[in-house]
C-alpha cells in the first residue's frame, strides 16, 4: 500500500477541522500494523480513507489491489471493500436478525462465492468458536462477539484487514485474545489496527505509526519501500435474493405494534381510495345496460314523460346537475313506437296496461267453477288480460305467434290470446242471455266479448260495448309460463289484441332486450333532459336515472380520492421510510462489507414488498367485500338489479400501481438520502434496532 499527500478536511457547523494533512507512509502487504494517537490525531479518518468507509479530499492510496481509491467512485469503493477489505469494529457491528453462521456468511455471499456454510464453519474453527453458527449474536460474550467479527473479517480472504479499537470495549485478558489472533492472521494478510493502547502496540505490532493533529509524528518502519502491486479485477456485489430477504424480513419482530398499526391504517386507507375511485368512475348506464342484458327478461319497459314546468327546482342539486325536476307520465303512440324501433332496429310493442279486462260476467258458469274443473288440466287458463295491445302480422312471425282466425280489422274487431280461449271452451260464454258451448277456437271465432269503449280523447269508459272476437293468437303460453307471470302488464302472452284505430295513445313500450339493446338503452337516456322524454322504468331495472342522482356523490368522492391518496402515499411511505432509516447502522455494515446499492434494495425491498403486498391485498379483498355488500344492499333496498360499485381489473390495477408508487417512495427515497452519508457515518449515526 502506497499512500502519498492525503489529506482530510471536515466542516461541521462550526469551522473547520483538519483531520489529515499531507500524510505519507507505505505500508506492506503483510504484518500488523498499529496506528496510535489520541483523541482526535485523525487515526480513525485515517483508517476510513485507507478502507474507503469514507472519501479523501486530496492525495492518492495504491492498496494492494493497485487501485488508487482516492479517485475511485462511491460504486467502485464499495466493490473494493467486498474484494479486499475486512472489517472489525470496537463495537462489533453484527447483525442481531441473523445468527453467528449467517452473520459470517453474509461477507461471501456478497462476493456471490459457494460453499459459504463450510467456509463460515472453517473461520468459526479459526476463531475458536467451533459450534457457534447457530447461536443468535445477542447470546454472545464481547470476546465471543468480536472473535465472530473477526471470522466475518477473514471468512473471504480478504487482502486487508481493518480493526478500528477492536479491543476498546473488552477487558485486558480477552483483548490480548484477541490481538493475538489477529496476529497469527497477519502472517499471510496485511491488518492494520487502530488504537490508544500502547503496551498492546508494543507487544503485538510490527509496525507502529503514530499521528498528532492530522500528521504522523513517528513511524517504527519509516524508509519502507512499497512495491507496487498489480491491478486486480473488483468483484461485483452479488447478494443472494434469499439472504437478503432474511435480513429484511427479520426487521419485522421490531416495532410490532407500530407495524400492524400501520398496515392497518394503510388498508383502510387504501380501502376508501378504491371505493371513492369506484363511486367517482362508475358508470351506471353501462351497469344498468350489463344488468338488463343479462337478465333473464325478455322485455324493457318504456314509458314517455313530460317535464311538469309548474316545479321549479332551486337547491343546491341543480348546481350539481342533479335534476329534481317533476315528471308526469305521458301515453306513447305509434309514432314513439317507431322511433323506438328505429333507433335499435329491435321489437318494440305498445301496450296500454292499466286496466285488467275481465270476463267473468261472459263466462257460461262462476268462476269458481270454472277453476275447480281447470285445477288438473295441464294447460293455461285465464279469466282476464292485463291489457290490450296492436299487432299485425309480421309482428306475429317475429314472436313466433300463429292465429288461428285472422287479426283485427277495425276497432270493433279484437284477437284473444288461447289462454282466454282455453276458459271458454271450458266455461261456456253467455252471449245474448244464453249460455253457448264450443268445442274449438273456430266455433269461438265471430262471437261477441264485452269491453271498454275509448273517447276521443283516449279515455276508457266501461259498457256494454260488445267486440267481435274475430281471432285467436296461440303465444305458445303454456301453464309453466302463465305460472311465472300471470296477468303482468309487463309480459305479451295475457293481452287482448286489437285494431290500431281501437286507440292511438298507449301506457308504455315493451322492447325486445337482445344483443342491440344497448343503442335503445342508450337512445333513451339521451333523452333525460328533453321536455319529452322516455324513461326507462321495468320495476327492478329502473335505476338508471341514479346515473344522475350520483353526480353529487361522485363530485364528491372524486376529490375524497385524492385526498385517500396522498393520505396513503403518505402513510405507508412514511413508515417504510421510517423503518429504513432506522436501520441506517444495518446499512452502513453492509456497506462497509462491500454491499451497493442493488443489494441495499433487494434487502430492505424485501421488506418494502412483504408489507406493501399485505396491505394490497387486504385493501382489494375489503374492497371487494365492502363493493359486494354495499351493492347487495342496493339492490335489496331499491330493487335495483344493476351495481352502483364496480370492482374491475382496472381498478384493481390503480389499486396496485397506487401501493406500488408508496413501495418505491418508501424504499428508494431513503435509500438514496442515506447513501449520501460515507459508511462510516452511517454507522456512527445510527443504531443498530
Amino acid at each position: 500500500m502506497i499512500v502519498k499527500h492525503l489529506s482530510k478536511t471536515y466542516t461541521p457547523k462550526r469551522g473547520t477541522i483538519k483531520a489529515l494533512n499531507d500524510v505519507n507512509f507505505n505500508l506492506p502487504e503483510n504484518g500488523m500494523v498499529f496506528i496510535l494517537g489520541k483523541s482526535g490525531s485523525g487515526k480513525s479518518t485515517l483508517l476510513n480513507l485507507l478502507s474507503g468507509l469514507d472519501s479523501a479530499d486530496k492525495g492518492s492510496i495504491i492498496e494492494v489491489c493497485g487501485t488508487d481509491i482516492v479517485s475511485c467512485s462511491t460504486k467502485e469503493r464499495e466493490w473494493y471493500r467486498n474484494s479486499c477489505c475486512g472489517f472489525v469494529f470496537q463495537e462489533y457491528n453484527l447483525i442481531p436478525e441473523l445468527n453467528v453462521k449467517e452473520n459470517i456468511m453474509l461477507s461471501c455471499q456478497l462476493q456471490g462465492s459457494k460453499d459459504n456454510k463450510q467456509k463460515a464453519e472453517r473461520a468459526l474453527q479459526k476463531v475458536e468458536l467451533d459450534g457457534y453458527g447457530d447461536r443468535k449474536v445477542t447470546e454472545l460474550s464481547g470476546g465471543q462477539k468480536q472473535r465472530v467479527a473477526i471470522a466475518r473479517a477473514i471468512v473471504k480472504d480478504p487482502k486487508i484487514i481493518f480493526a478500528d479499537e477492536p479491543t476498546g470495549a473488552l477487558d485486558e485478558d480477552t483483548g490480548a485474545s484477541i490481538f493475538k489472533l489477529l496476529k497469527e492472521i497477519a502472517k499471510d494478510r496485511l491488518v492494520i489496527v487502530v488504537s490508544h493502547d500502547r503496551d498492546f502496540a508494543t507487544a503485538y505490532a510490527d509496525r507502529v505509526i503514530e499521528l498528532a493533529n492530522g500528521k504522523i509524528i513517528s513511524d517504527s518502519g519509516e524508509g519502507y519501500k512499497a512495491n507496487e502491486q498489480e491491478k486486480i479485477d473488483f468483484k461485483k456485489p452479488k447478494l443472494p435474493i434469499k439472504a437478503a430477504a432474511k435480513i429484511g424480513c427479520a426487521n419485522f419482530k421490531f416495532h410490532p405494534i407500530r407495524l400492524v398499526a400501520t398496515l392497518l391504517l394503510s388498508m383502510i386507507a387504501f380501502t376508501f381510495l378504491a371505493i371513492c375511485l369506484s363511486i367517482a368512475t362508475t358508470n351506471p348506464r353501462n351497469n344498468y345496460i350489463n344488468a338488463v342484458i343479462n337478465s333473464d327478461m325478455e322485455y324493457a319497459v318504456v314509458y314517455k314523460q313530460v317535464r311538469d314546468r309548474d316545479m321549479v327546482d332551486q337547491s343546491l342539486d341543480s348546481f350539481f346537475g342533479i335534476d329534481n325536476e317533476q315528471w308526469i307520465d305521458t301515453d306513447i303512440n305509434f309514432n314513439d313506437r317507431d322511433k323506438l324501433r328505429n333507433a335499435y332496429a329491435g321489437d318494440v310493442y305498445i301496450v296500454d296496461g292499466d286496466n285488467e279486462y275481465a270476463f267473468q260476467q261472459a263466462f257460461g258458469m262462476p268462476i269458481k267453477n270454472l277453476m275447480e274443473l281447470t285445477k288438473e288440466r295441464p294447460e293455461a287458463f285465464s279469466v282476464t288480460a292485463s291489457g290490450v295491445m296492436n299487432i299485425d302480422d309480421i309482428d306475429c312471425a317475429t314472436l313466433g305467434y300463429t292465429i288461428m282466425g285472422r287479426l283485427p280489422q277495425n276497432d270493433m274487431e279484437i284477437a284473444i290470446n288461447e289462454n282466454i280461449l282455453n276458459s271458454f271452451l271450458v266455461a261456456g260464454l253467455y252471449e245474448d242471455g244464453e249460455r253457448i258451448t264450443f268445442k274449438s277456437a273456430e266455433d269461438f271465432i265471430g262471437h261477441k266479448l264485452p269491453m271498454p269503449s275509448i273517447d276521443d280523447e283516449g279515455n276508457k269508459w266501461y259498457g256494454e260495448v260488445l267486440k267481435t272476437v274475430v281471432g285467436v293468437v296461440n303465444t305458445g303460453c303454456s301453464k309453466a309460463c302463465w305460472n311465472t307471470h300471470g296477468n303482468d302488464p309487463m309480459h305479451l302472452h295475457d293481452k287482448i289484441y286489437v285494431h290500431k284505430e281501437y286507440k292511438g295513445k298507449y301506457d308504455f313500450a315493451l322492447c325486445k332486450i337482445d344483443g342491440n339493446f344497448a343503442k335503445l338503452a342508450n337512445y333513451v337516456i339521451d333523452t333525460i333532459f328533453a321536455d319529452n322524454r322516455f324513461n326507462l322504468s321495468e320495476p327492478n331495472l329502473g335505476y338508471y336515472l341514479v346515473e344522475k342522482n350520483l353526480t353529487l356523490i361522485k363530485f364528491m368522492c372524486l376529490y375524497a380520492s385524492i385526498i385517500f391518496v396522498f393520505t396513503a402515499l403518505i402513510l405507508l411511505a412514511d413508515f417504510l421510510g421510517t423503518s429504513i432509516r432506522r436501520q441506517m447502522k444495518q446499512i452502513g455494515i453492509l456497506s462497509a462489507m462491500g454491499a451497493d446499492l442493488n443489494s441495499l434494495l433487494k434487502i430492505y425491498g424485501s421488506n418494502v414488498g412483504i408489507i406493501c403486498a399485505v396491505v394490497y391485498i387486504l385493501s382489494v379483498a375489503l374492497s371487494a367485500v365492502f363493493a359486494a355488500v354495499v351493492n347487495g344492499l342496493i339492490i335489496k333496498w331499491t330493487e335495483a338489479a344493476f351495481t352502483v360499485l364496480w370492482f374491475s381489473p382496472v381498478l384493481i390495477a390503480i389499486l396496485f400501481g397506487a401501493v406500488l408508487v408508496c413501495g418505491v417512495l418508501g424504499l428508494v427515497v431513503p435509500l438514496l438520502r442515506m447513501r449520501m452519508l460515507a459508511p462510516v457515518d452511517a454507522i456512527g449515526r445510527g443504531q443498530i434496532k
